[in-house]
């Protein structure tokens, strides 16, 4: 080697040292790695090509085989394990673990375990920690998923602000906007969903068939399983709504609120319903508009309302208020239970009485013939002969209770003969419906016929007074004559 060749080299040597880049602070060990830096400073780049592209970065670490490979004048990267953010691009990423944000061209994401967000090309500030996390994520923004595989198949998430919490979370493709998704178990909560979003499904199989639904807030073990075409509903409690899922009648299943294990089970199709309590139920699909609060509380109808322990409503438009208390007509309402002594209030009870909705109106009501067929009397309630006719044993919370005192009153069916007999479709009898049910009397109806018996007999009155004024005026006339007669017998 001649002078020339060693200056030469010299110089060469000079040209391509780090102070000529005005490089500062770098760690570069392994084959290829920092091979294209330029002006970058306070890198750490370790590995066969790690951080092979970099030119201008700063504040990088690229550690692993082609660990950051791509980066090129980004900065704030770290890039841990064999192909982490290897094809990626970017600012303030973590990525930790083989193959983790492989192809990520967002920023702000962090990425904790092996492919976790491999996939994710676009979307940012994305949380993903697991093996497999997020794996197949493209490019939706400030996601959450935590737990081995949770997200994995998250291949089509177009919106954000979503989280799915557990092993294997949500582990099918959707597109979720604002929802959260979380399990405890072997099922994935939601893990069906497909274009539903605002969603928030929590416990093992939580909402596992959700896939088109809107707006739903689902917690419990499999609470809301089986619910597929639903919005804007709560279900609260293992089991919780169940099932709840349009049937071929309707199209929807949405807006109601559940809260106790199984409660609102099996209403597939029922919209607008409300039930708190454990296995309080709807006892047929497409039942819509109901209240069903107490545990075991059921409803059967439309608009029904049961409140209270194994309260029922049998069909449409009924109320059933109080424990064990049935109400198996249409359009009435129960309140108390067979067990019940009083019913009250400060004030008495007010039925609307407007003649503007009251047409054909007729004076027809009987009187005395009707009111002479009646047999007042008083008597004791059998209050276990009232529960087996509806084939129910009397609770055992509710036999110590059981009335001994006399009541005073009519037998209905005795009322119902008398009414018949005298030609009168008298409304105050209420004929049993359905299986068990049993006759009852509105004593509030029999005001009519006794005012309508007031005023025969009143006018009776007023007949036999006008008579007994003509006779007294006879009597005094006949008083009369007689003085009369007697003066002139004595005269």
């Amino acid at each position: 080697m001649n002078l020339h060749t060693v200056l030469t080299v010299a110089a060469a040597t000079s040209l391509l040292a780090p102070a000529a880049f005005a490089q500062t602070g770098n760690t570069v060990h392994g084959a290829g790695a920092g091979a294209s830096i330029t002006t970058g400073s306070n890198l750490t780049l370790v590995g066969d090509s790690a951080g092979a592209s970099t030119t201008l970065g700063q504040d990088q670490v690229m550690i692993g085989q082609n660990a950051g490979a791509a980066f090129t004048s980004h900065y704030r990267n770290t890039c841990v394990g064999a192909r982490a953010g290897a094809l990626g691009t970017g600012l303030r990423n973590v990525f930790v673990g083989a193959e983790a944000g492989e192809a990520n061209a967002a920023s702000y994401n962090t990425f904790l375990g092996g492919e976790s967000g491999r996939f994710t090309t676009q979307g940012g500030k994305n949380t993903f920690i697991g093996f497999w996390s997020g794996r197949n994520h493209v490019s939706g923004e400030s996601n959450v998923f935590i737990g081995a595989m949770a997200g994995r198949g998250v291949s089509a998430v177009t919106g954000g602000h979503n989280v799915a919490i557990g092993a294997y979370g949500n582990d099918d493709s959707f597109l979720l906007h604002d929802g959260v998704l979380m399990r405890t178990g072997a099922i994935a909560p939601g893990q069906s969903l497909t274009t539903g979003f605002a969603n928030v499904l929590v416990g093992a199989g939580a909402g596992a068939e959700v896939s088109e639904g809107v707006g739903n807030t689902i917690v419990g073990h499999v609470a809301g399983n089986y619910t597929d075409k639903a919005d804007f509903n709560t279900f609260v409690g293992c089991q919780a709504g169940y099932d709840n899922n349009a049937t071929v009648n309707e199209d929807r299943a949405s807006r109601n609120t559940y809260f106790g294990f199984g409660a609102g089970n099996a209403n597939r199709g029922g919209e607008d319903n409300t039930g708190v309590g454990s296995f309080a139920a709807i006892g047929h699909t497409d039942r819509s508009r109901g209240v069903f609060l107490g545990a075991r509380s059921r409803i059967v109808g439309n608009d029904a309302i049961a409140i209270g322990y194994q309260a029922r409503v049998d069909t449409a438009n009924g109320t059933a208020i109080g424990a064990y208390t049935s109400a198996p007509s249409g359009n009435e309402v129960v309140i108390g239970n067979d067990s019940t002594t009083s019913i009250g209030g400060s004030v008495n009870w007010t039925a609307l009485s407007d003649g503007r909705v009251k047409v054909d109106v007729a004076r027809d009501v009987p009187g005395l013939d009707f009111v002479r067929a009646l047999r007042p009397v008083t008597y004791v309630l059998d209050t276990e002969r009232a529960y087996e006719l509806r084939g129910a044993e009397v609770p055992d919370s509710l036999e110590r209770a059981a009335p001994t005192r006399r009541y005073t009153g009519f037998i209905a069916q005795e009322v119902l003969a008398a009414a018949r007999e005298s030609g009168f479709g008298f409304s105050g009898v209420a004929l049993p419906a359905g299986h068990g049910g049993r006759y009852g009397l509105r004593y509030a109806e029999f005001v009519a016929p006794l005012v309508a018996t007031v005023q025969e007999l009143d006018v009776r009155v007023a007949r036999q007074q006008v008579l007994i004024r003509r006779q007294a005026e006879l009597l005094r006339r006949f008083r009369r004559v007689i003085a009369n007669l007697g003066n002139d017998l004595s005269d």
